[in-house]
């Protein structure tokens, strides 16, 4: 039996199996990105095993421009030239991930909002995550490749 819950920010799916084993399973893409996120997980999770999916990161960034275009209604950028040419000009993600750093209540709404290119550089943030989370504990995979895995898994 597979059933989903929703709590903000994540969405969680449950699977109850034959054995009365009973599994969660959680989806965010933001996890990663956060700097204190894979020692939370680390923390609070110590068993848990992680599935890292990667998407294309120019896909991804322009996904996410026109996310913010439709669903927030996000005007400040014109196209997402402009929004990537004021991530480049401003340095702002990477004066926000210096704050967020040093100060592990600090808001990462700056952060977030002004990251299109910096979400997409993988080899940090699964850098981070390995300090934490030993690497056998984290299945990394391309989005890509995802539906080709779950069709010779099942």
């Amino acid at each position: 039996m597979i059933f989903q819950s929703w709590s903000f920010p994540f969405q969680a799916w449950h699977l109850a199996t034959s054995d009365r084993v009973f599994l969660t399973f959680e989806s965010t893409v933001s996890y990663i990105y956060h700097p204190h996120a894979p020692k939370r997980i680390a923390h609070h999770l110590p068993n848990s095993k992680l599935i890292v999916m990667l998407r294309n990161s120019v896909d991804r960034a322009y996904s996410e421009y026109w996310y913010r275009r439709t669903a927030w209604h996000d005007t400040e950028f014109e196209t997402f030239e402009k929004a990537i040419e004021y991530e480049l000009a401003s340095n702002i993600a990477d004066q926000e991930y210096r704050k967020i750093l040093s100060d592990k209540r600090y808001s990462y709404h700056k952060y977030y909002r002004y990251s299109y290119l910096r979400r997409g550089l993988y080899a940090i943030q699964l850098q981070n995550l390995f300090r934490y989370i030993k690497r056998e504990r984290v299945l990394v995979i391309k989005s890509e490749d995802f539906s080709t895995i779950l069709l010779t898994s099942f």
